[in-house]
């Protein structure tokens, strides 16, 4: 979302999230580009590097902060893994002065509290919510930051006016008879702006372009039929392999895909997705269900169903065979058959014995016999100790049997292996082939975030992996948190117990080099050093609450203290929130309602829903 834009943004020249076109699209003069990398420093010294959360936030979401004319003025661009990009122009900058300067990363970092880029399609492509959205963020820079006025460029004013907006808002609806606002009730939060534009006969943004070029809606097509029927997931995923972006919300994020009829001009009707769900499940004759389970999970459990043979791929140490094997485990209430290739031989498969006859006969690994239910697991399919134990698994993953013996009762196999490169390192792991390809029934690319790894930790290790999870989070940028992977954090914990270095937890590089990550945060929260995380906030809960009030007199969109307060509740996991839930509700009811409307989004089912029940207590109170 670019700073001042109006409606719909125009076609970008370049891709926007990709890093080396954007430096390399019509370069800035180097001394400009110089001086506004210069002045976007000197303005996130001026905010407080340790201090303020404006800094934080970019510094924690935005790790890549790239000079670039690709943009007019400066943007937040979501890259698509799971991080973003600070784009600023240079020439913009050097023209706007350091105080324009900060207002515009104030401005880039409210987009981020605010979950912008997280709102719906049907929201991003409404030209209306873009002006909302800039109208709320630019009401709250202007008052945070002490300021009457936007900055100003060649003796203009750039961005969106809030006050302007509101006048012709108010002009709008008075010369139709209709009541508007007050302006203080109409820039309460995000949403109310939008409904309140959404109101006008001619809401302040440009026509829409042609019909043609608008997202369009996605069908009450087979796979969200499928949605309760045991074929849900294969068409699903299969959706998702060729691009099929709502199919990958579908898996990625646990959306439903919105089942909507076109209204007036194109543009989304009602969202009657849950009415037609509810019908398609009554006719099958089963429960619509309430969630969509994780990916992995899902494909697990579609696998023991149907006898598939599934990849999956991921990072190292993100969790997914531990998955894997307690999904299993749930399904079959035993074990799987577990394999890890890199130490299996041969032997460990199936051994050659002499016959009666004089002839070499096979005689099966005993976990392979038996009439009873079976899955297996392959750990890191693709680092294979040799060839010939490969050999047998290839037999295994295609023809389901051994050695030429059918393996009797064998429910599901799932290989599971690390990329061949992970942050920007290659791995000691082969490549897929097409012949390889072809034995699976379903391949999934398993992200970090689909593996609820962080309540595992809190479950098992408590205070300490409480601790661990509050310095992941706030002390590390997005790199540091790419290394210090969910087997890491367990590492760390058990290090620090046994009261062992913490740099032998991380990832080792080779010749005397670790991870890149710094770790003293880390050991100042673990000596009980000043920090501030969840824990801390219950525990001087009346403080807290002064502190906010007095940012709430000070301006209806509060200070400092009430974007800490915001930032750790917003990355706090559902357990520590339900945990300290008295805390959470006395400290939530003092910050303004803009941030509190950020926690519905983007958030899980049961996240909405303890938000919803906390909002819902503060109402009756």
């Amino acid at each position: 979302m670019s700073y001042g834009e109006r409606g719909r943004p125009r076609p970008p020249v370049v891709g926007l999230t990709d890093r080396r076109a954007l430096e390399a699209y019509r370069p800035a003069d180097p001394e400009v580009v110089a001086r506004a990398r210069r002045l976007k420093e000197a303005a996130l010294l001026d905010f407080g590097l340790t201090e303020s959360t404006v800094a934080s936030w970019l510094y924690s979401k935005c790790p890549h902060q790239i000079p670039t004319t690709a943009v007019d003025t400066a943007a937040v661009v979501a890259s698509g893994d799971g991080t973003c990009l600070l784009l600023y122009n240079p020439d913009f900058f050097v023209g706007l002065g350091l105080d324009g300067v900060k207002f515009v990363l104030f401005h880039e970092a409210r987009h981020l509290v605010h979950r912008h880029l997280l709102a719906g399609p049907e929201l991003r492509e409404d030209p209306v919510f873009a002006v909302a959205a800039e109208v709320a963020v630019n009401h709250v820079a202007l008052i945070r930051l002490g300021r009457t006025e936007l900055p100003v460029l060649d003796g203009r004013p750039t961005g969106v006016d809030p006050r302007a907006v509101y006048d012709a808002y108010r002009d709008d609806l008075t010369a139709h008879g209709l009541e508007p606002l007050t302006y203080d009730a109409f820039t309460e939060t995000d949403l109310r702006i939008y409904g309140e534009l959404k109101r006008m006969r001619e809401p302040p943004v440009p026509p829409p372009l042609c019909p043609h070029l608008v997202q369009g809606l996605v069908p009450a097509d087979q796979a969200t039929v499928d949605e309760v029927t045991s074929s849900a997931l294969l068409n699903t995923l299969l959706a998702a392999r060729r691009g099929h972006a709502g199919a990958e919300r579908e898996l990625v994020d646990g959306e439903r895909l919105r089942l909507a009829e076109p209204g007036p001009g194109g543009r989304p009707g009602q969202n009657r997705t849950a009415e037609i769900l509810d019908r398609i499940a009554a006719s099958v004759g089963v429960a619509n269900p309430a969630t969509v389970a994780d990916p992995v999970r899902q494909v697990v459990r579609a696998a023991l169903r149907n006898r598939w043979t599934v990849l999956l791929q991921g990072p190292p140490g993100c969790g997914k065979t531990e998955l894997v094997r307690e999904t299993l485990r749930d399904g079959l209430g035993r074990d799987a058959l577990y394999f890890s290739l890199p130490v299996t031989n041969v032997e460990d498969l199936c051994a050659p014995v002499p016959s009666p006859d004089g002839t070499l006969d096979n005689l099966l690994a005993a976990p392979f016999k038996g009439p009873e239910p079976k899955p297996i697991v392959w750990d890191e399919y693709n680092r294979p100790k040799d060839r010939a134990a490969f050999a047998k698994l290839m037999e295994v993953t295609q023809e389901w049997s051994l050695a030429g013996q059918r393996i009797e009762n064998l429910r599901a196999q799932i290989a599971v292996q690390n990329p061949p490169y992970h942050l920007g390192r290659k791995l000691l792991v082969s490549r897929n082939n097409i012949a390889q390809a072809t034995r699976f029934t379903a391949s999934l690319l398993v992200e970090p975030e689909d593996i609820p790894a962080n309540e595992w930790l809190l479950a098992r290790y408590g205070r300490d992996a409480e601790t661990v999870l509050e310095w992941w989070k706030h002390d590390i940028d997005d790199e540091g948190r790419a290394w210090i992977t969910k087997r890491t954090l367990e590492r760390l914990v058990r290090l620090h117990r046994k009261g062992l270095p913490l740099e032998m937890a991380t990832v080792y590089l080779g010749d005397g080099e670790y991870a890149p990550v710094p770790l003293t945060a880390l050991v100042d929260r673990f000596k009980g050093h000043s920090v501030t995380g969840l824990r801390e906030l219950a525990r001087d809960v009346d403080a807290w609450e002064d502190r906010l009030r007095r940012a709430a007199a000070h301006s209806g969109e509060g200070g400092d203290d009430s974007d800490v307060v915001h930032q750790i509740l917003a990355n706090a996991e559902l357990s520590q929130l339900k945990r300290h839930r008295a805390a959470v509700s006395r400290l939530v009811a003092l910050l303004p309602a803009k941030l509190r409307a950020t926690y519905l989004v983007g958030a899980s089912e049961r996240q909405q829903r303890y938000w919803t029940e906390v909002f819902t207590d503060l109402r009756r109170s």
